[in-house]
């Protein structure tokens, strides 16, 4: 029996009073935004008997909490209307100033603005950005470890490692790397992950780094030390200088080096395309270049070109190469020596 379009509509309404009982929402108010979201391909219509259902498409199932690569976390962050809106608001200003949205609404950085901003509404969009974060590294650690290969490494260092969801995810990939350093903050290391803390194969160390003896303790036994989505938060000076440091960390006291060869330092990040397009590559890193640009001072998206310009000239450039990874992301691998003379 063919259904008349009014009884379609009535049992569309019937699911729709469903879902909306069951998440606490406007019945009403949930029926638009469901045939919305049907319109823009995130939902999709079946009809079975008289019952009209919603299903969750392939771009749909990406907001879900349980896909592998869900981004729900990410839309999330974004959907923060009064805080990311009010950041592109200042764009007027900083194209002119030259400093981020952000400061120029706020009168703070970004990360200032998180630090020491105390109370629920700004403790909520923590949670929300520690979440998105986190969604964006384990989207991105998938990437990295599908082309890495850490196999011949001896003990791995993540400088700014968080609280070592990256040095987890090899551990699990390579059980026969012996050893693993975490080096963050204090604040960060101090609530490093449970398995982490639970394995004799890790030791943790606190500290910045642009200090340069903490960074010489940590990196001391070092044969591969990774940096992951640290530089696109810093200007062009202070990522040289985070570059810098890890080298003279490592060369400066040589002979102390366990490894006195085959030390490599891996700066894993967004890769802006030296050509400018309209790919969906080249969209997707312009897009977050403009993110960092709305939200911290200096920071930046990079090319290839870019992270040489940021490396110390007395690397060799034959020693730098660029590895591309699956998505938006790439490797800038430097085979350190050292010998350096700066």
């Amino acid at each position: 029996m063919q259904l008349m379009p009014y009884q379609t509509k009535i049992m569309m309404v019937v699911v729709v009073l469903l879902v909306a009982q069951i998440q606490n929402l406007d019945i009403k108010f949930t029926c638009r935004f469901m045939v919305a979201a049907s319109t823009m391909g995130i939902l999709k219509t079946k009809s079975f008997n008289s019952i009209t259902m919603f299903f969750t498409t392939t771009l749909g199932d990406l907001l879900r909490s349980d896909h592998p690569k869900s981004l729900r976390d990410n839309v999330l962050y974004l959907n923060q209307a009064e805080k990311i809106s009010s950041v592109y608001a200042g764009a007027e200003k900083s194209i002119k100033t030259g400093n981020s949205g952000f400061f120029e609404v706020y009168g703070k950085t970004f990360f200032d603005w998180l630090a020491n901003e105390d109370n629920d509404r700004t403790k909520e969009f923590q949670q929300v950005f520690d979440a998105a974060m986190s969604s964006t590294n384990r989207i991105s650690t998938r990437s990295i470890l599908a082309d890495l290969d850490l196999s011949n490494a001896q003990t791995v260092c993540d400088v700014g490692g968080g609280r070592g969801n990256f040095l987890i995810e090899i551990a699990r990939k390579y059980p026969n790397i012996p050893n693993f350093v975490l080096f963050d903050l204090p604040g960060s290391v101090a609530h490093a992950l449970p398995e982490l803390l639970a394995s004799n194969r890790t030791q943790i160390f606190s500290g910045s780094f642009f200090d340069l003896p903490k960074l010489q303790l940590a990196l001391q036994n070092c044969s591969f030390i990774t940096l992951k989505h640290i530089l696109h938060n810093w200007d062009d000076d202070h990522a040289a200088t985070i570059i810098s440091n890890i080298i003279q960390a490592v060369t400066s006291k040589k002979e102390q080096h366990h490894y006195q060869n085959n030390i490599i330092l891996a700066i894993a990040d967004f890769i802006q395309p030296d050509i400018i397009s309209e790919s969906p590559m080249s969209r997707a890193v312009s897009a977050l270049d403009i993110q960092m640009l709305a939200t911290q001072p200096g920071a930046r998206e990079r090319s290839y070109h870019d992270f040489l310009s940021i490396i110390p000239h007395y690397v060799p450039r034959d020693s730098i190469s660029l590895i591309p990874l699956r998505g938006p992301y790439g490797i800038i691998q430097i085979d350190l020596h050292l010998d350096y003379s700066s």
